[in-house]
């Protein structure tokens, strides 16, 4: 099986490395994540028609194949339909996202988005997110927010 993993978070996310690598006994992995954050791109794939948008090959521990791509998850997941990083994938699994996206808030997340943009391709998809404890502390930097999250856990979840 052919997974393409995505996130809304950047490529150099940490729930993006522990989800890639927990996909990686269940069959043939490759990252394919924004350049940097995108989150509430919801399923957007940016305006293409007005450039090309750059891919750099990126390194992830533990992953064969990693891209860094200057653009939304939705356009990762668009672009991986269309065969840019290689054969067809058979699942697109995106996340660990920080934050439970629920309600209202799934319109706008790229987490789900990028799922959203693979079913309208015809391939399946799985957004994990998690809660984040501790949140919304005035003055709180967000790399303060996301020290103490437990990634091995949605990470185990996802490869059932």
């Amino acid at each position: 099986m052919r997974i393409l993993v995505t996130n809304d978070d950047g490529i150099d996310s940490l729930g993006l490395h522990y989800l890639a690598r927990a996909m990686t006994p269940l069959g043939d992995v490759v990252v394919a994540a924004p350049d940097g954050d995108q989150s509430g791109a919801g399923a957007a794939i940016s305006a293409i028609y007005r450039n090309k948008p750059q891919v750099k090959k990126a390194h992830i521990d533990g992953v064969p194949e990693s891209w860094a791509v200057a653009g939304p998850p939705g356009l990762c997941a668009f672009m991986g339909r269309l065969g840019a990083f290689g054969e067809p994938f058979d699942l697109v699994v995106s996340g660990i996202n920080p934050g439970a996206n629920v309600g209202r808030s799934v319109y706008h997340s790229g987490t789900i988005g990028a799922c959203l943009t693979a079913r309208n391709g015809g391939l399946s998809g799985v957004a994990v997110s998690q809660a984040v404890s501790g949140w919304g502390v005035e003055g709180q930097a967000w790399d303060d927010i996301v020290l103490n999250q437990i990634w091995e856990t949605p990470a185990t979840v996802a490869q059932h």
